[in-house]
This record gives C-alpha cells, sequence and structure tokens, in this order.
C-alpha cells in the first residue's frame, strides 16, 4: 500500500511541480498523514460514550456522506492523470462514444479485454452525460469539453457506495458504533482515496 502510494504521489508530484523532488514531499506527507491517522482514532476511543458521539449516533451516516464527499469528490477535477492505466481506461471509453460501438473495448487500434465491460460503460455514459458529444458522420462521433473528472467520478461514487454498504453491513452484524468506526477508518485511509480519485476498476 505505501509503495503505491509513494508512486501516485511521486506521479502528481511530478506533473504539478516538476521542480521540486517528489520523494522529498512524500516523506512528510505520509508521516503527516499517519499522525492525524492516530489522533482521529484516538478521539474517537476517549469520546465514544460523551456527549458529542451520543449527540451524533443518530448521524452516522450523514457524517459518512458528507466525509466521502469531501475527500473522495473535491479534487477530482484538479489532479493529472496519476495511473497510465487511468489513461488507458479513459481512452478506450472515450473511443467507445467515438466510435459508436460499445461491444468492443479498444485502447488505440488494439483490442483491450483485460477487465469487465462494465467499468467502459459506466465511464462512457458519465461521459455522455457530463461533456458534449457532437455527430461527424453516421458513426462518428466527437467528444468535446471533455475531462479527466467526467470519468473518475464513476469511481468516486463507487467508493461512496463502497463505504455506505460496509457501514450497513457493520451496523447489522456488530452495532452502529462498531460499524461507524470501521467506516471512518476505511474512509481515511490513504490508497482507499487516492483510488477514489483515478478512473479504474479499484475503487
Amino acid at each position: 500500500s505505501y509503495r503505491h502510494t509513494l508512486y501516485l504521489l511521486d506521479s502528481n508530484i511530478a506533473a504539478v511541480r516538476p521542480d521540486i523532488p517528489a520523494p522529498t514531499i512524500a516523506i512528510f506527507v505520509l508521516p503527516l498523514y499517519n499522525l492525524f491517522f492516530s489522533i482521529l482514532i484516538i478521539c474517537m476511543f476517549f469520546f465514544k460514550k460523551s456527549f458529542f458521539m451520543k449527540y451524533y449516533k443518530t448521524k452516522e451516516l450523514f457524517i459518512l456522506i458528507l466525509l466521502s464527499l469531501t475527500l473522495f469528490f473535491s479534487s477530482i477535477n484538479s489532479l493529472p492523470v496519476l495511473d497510465r492505466d487511468e489513461a488507458r481506461y479513459a481512452q478506450s471509453s472515450k473511443q467507445m462514444i467515438e466510435k459508436n460501438n460499445y461491444l468492443s473495448i479498444k485502447f488505440q487500434d488494439e483490442y483491450r479485454s483485460k477487465k469487465p465491460i462494465g467499468i467502459y460503460w459506466l465511464q462512457s455514459t458519465s461521459v455522455r452525460l457530463l461533456a458534449t458529444i457532437k455527430q461527424k458522420t453516421t458513426t462518428q462521433y466527437e467528444v468535446t469539453e471533455d475531462s479527466i473528472w467526467k470519468y473518475r467520478i464513476i469511481s468516486s461514487i463507487a467508493a461512496l457506495l463502497s463505504l455506505i454498504f460496509l457501514y450497513k453491513l457493520g451496523s447489522r452484524v456488530f452495532g452502529n458504533i462498531e460499524a461507524f468506526y470501521g467506516a471512518i477508518i476505511m474512509s481515511c485511509s490513504l490508497l482507499f482515496i487516492a483510488e477514489a480519485h483515478i478512473a479504474k476498476t479499484d475503487s
């Protein structure tokens, strides 16, 4: 997880600030993140029976959704492409729209059948709803006003639904408080947050 996270941080920093050495930033980011996460867990342990937690006991789902919207959706428009596979997923979904062919997965001229076709259908549907599609010929279309966040939003929604599913399942098996803690821990996982920002199947 840390190795993959460092790769994501290095790719992002190198694209945005090429003048700053990415490993140096990563060395500072990860300890600060771990410190924040540890403080969060300690506060949850000590305040679980306080008035604060009793007041929010009926609002755990609202807190999780608000936290998810902040963590998963806040920067999907500002971050550059973070993974080489993300570009391939996005390009393949875009080609589906341009060629009006939703049965064959192609990256440029090569077939790409490594993953289920559902993710490409979802991404192409998102782009059709959020972007502008112009018809060039009877079988060719052009995607205008395109942006990577229109492909990523599927991953962000999937991460949000996964978090809600974890909370609902955990509340039935262990109880509301335990399910809330588990969902908070999952939502604050750095790797989970990173994958929610990438247009792939991993989220």
